[in-house]
């Protein structure tokens, strides 16, 4: 008898079987490439084995920012045609679409294919919710100004608009441009995440979301921010980081 007709030996059965190498495909909405190499930076260390991370910007033509509902279908459909032309349909295995809001382009991917496709705001929730009591969010946009899309949004997640595990949300007051932007006075943008988890520390949290991909690489400053507020050892949720862990688990859940 042959060599190649020889039956598996025991040890041989008993070896984990090789997992199927994965594409998965962080998605950056909107034009500005720093957050996008922010996001690879964050993310590449957090690359599971046998998975690649491939990163994509919007077009050059798609909002700088998105903080409001006009803009993220703007740039959901300008992303998307991005998509469509380079074949990532095919190409990936998951997509993780990294603004902080019920971005209409997690949707349009999951009616165009079953592959699992989620935005960071439903990953951090659920990060949120497994780590700690209640949670806490600091995001873009003027100073004390409501955010219905995002609070609409983190209702929808929980299921209810009343839950005691969502804290509050507070705004940091800056653009989501002026988080990467090296020329902005970065003193100031590290004194507005520190006073944003200062607040946050004060409503009741023992969790701070990161409410804006651009905020990826300020854990450290959100620590301090509560730590002078009184909390020690805060737990601080990157969305991006979680969608990652989510979504690679959420392919390999389907049988990949």
């Amino acid at each position: 008898m042959s060599s190649s007709s020889q039956p598996a030996s025991a040890s041989d059965a008993n070896q984990p079987r090789r997992r199927k190498p994965l594409t998965l495909l962080v998605i950056n909405p909107n034009s500005t490439v720093a957050i996008t190499d922010g996001l690879r930076t964050s993310l590449q260390p957090l690359c599971p084995p046998d998975c690649t991370l491939e990163f994509i910007t919007g077009p050059p033509d798609a909002p700088k920012g998105i903080s409001n509902r006009t803009e993220g279908v703007e740039s959901a459909l300008k992303t998307w045609e991005v998509i469509k032309r380079d074949g990532w349909l095919e190409k990936a295995d998951g997509f993780l679409v990294c603004c902080f809001s019920d971005h209409p382009l997690a949707h349009i991917i999951s009616e165009h294919t079953p592959k699992p496709s989620m935005h960071i705001l439903t990953s951090s929730i659920i990060h949120a919710l497994l780590t700690s009591t209640r949670f806490s969010i600091i995001t873009t946009g003027p100073l004390s100004t409501p955010q219905p899309h995002i609070d609409a949004a983190v209702h929808s997640v929980l299921g209810s608009t009343s839950s005691s595990r969502f804290a509050s949300l507070r705004t940091v007051g800056l653009r989501v441009v002026d988080l990467k932007d090296e020329s902005f006075d970065r003193a100031l943008v590290r004194e507005r995440m520190e006073d944003a988890a200062r607040k946050v520390v004060e409503d009741g949290s023992d969790a701070i979301v990161l409410g804006c991909a651009g905020m990826a690489g300020m854990e450290g400053w959100v620590v301090e921010g509560a730590r002078k507020a009184g909390l020690e050892g805060v737990k601080v949720v990157d969305g991006a980081k979680a969608g990652v862990v989510l979504l690679e688990a959420a392919v390999r859940l389907n049988g990949v």
